[in-house]
């Protein structure tokens, strides 16, 4: 066999190998994007259960465990125990995670004696968790929350537990007091007649005796104090 006859079949061999060695380069640097598509994907993976995990813990400190928080209610109109307990364990430990991390935000030891001040801290609790944690939160909700919602219930809060604490809630102390009750409530069905026949529109009926004496006490009673 001639020189060019071996040539040939060697050249032949020769642009076999070079296609081969293309086809392996192409094939590593798939590899190798792939990898890197990989390891991005890994870590997208790490950052989403990352937020699914804090939102399960935010929602744990909203009060409502893994599932729904608990709607909006009032605390003056809680009569059941049960529903009591669940309401203020679940703000004590919201307090805990993120009321209480603003420095302004202080509780003095007696402000579950309080009523208005856990009327509102519920408030407060739900107020934050549709701003934070719902599906419906907003960037602008989480702003007013921030902006306005915190700053105003702190505010009303300090006043409220201004000067007070638990030695003055023992039996004669200055805070053991009974609730205030709505003056001259028996007026209420002859007001109601009387609204609902004119709008206001004549005069209204006149203060019995017995409720014109209830105001003197109760004005006699605030002066004293």
């Amino acid at each position: 066999m001639t020189d060019q006859e071996w040539r040939r079949p060697v050249s032949a061999l020769g642009a076999d190998l070079e296609r081969v060695s293309r086809r392996v380069e192409t094939v590593a640097a798939n590899a190798s994007r792939a990898a890197d598509i990989a390891g991005e994907a890994h870590k997208v993976i790490g950052v989403l259960s990352a937020q699914i995990e804090g939102i399960a813990r935010a929602r744990a400190a909203a009060g409502g465990g893994p599932g729904e928080p608990a709607a909006v209610v009032s605390w003056w109109m809680v009569d059941e125990p049960d529903e009591a307990l669940r309401l203020l364990q679940g703000l004590a430990g919201w307090l805990d995670a993120v009321y209480l991390r603003y420095h302004d935000a202080q509780l003095s030891g007696c402000w579950l004696w309080h009523g208005e001040v856990v009327e509102e801290l519920l408030v407060l609790h739900q107020a934050w968790y549709d701003a934070f944690v719902s599906p419906e939160a907003t960037s602008a909700r989480a702003v007013d929350w921030h902006d306005r919602a915190r700053p105003g219930v702190v505010r009303r809060i300090k006043k409220a537990l201004s000067g007070c604490n638990l030695t003055r809630h023992k039996p004669t102390g200055p805070a053991d007091v009974v609730p205030p009750r709505a003056p001259t409530v028996d007026a209420v069905p002859d007001i109601a007649d009387w609204w609902a026949a004119t709008r206001g529109r004549t005069a209204a009926p006149s203060p019995t005796p017995a409720q014109l004496a209830e105001e003197r006490a109760a004005r006699d009673a605030d002066y004293r104090t």
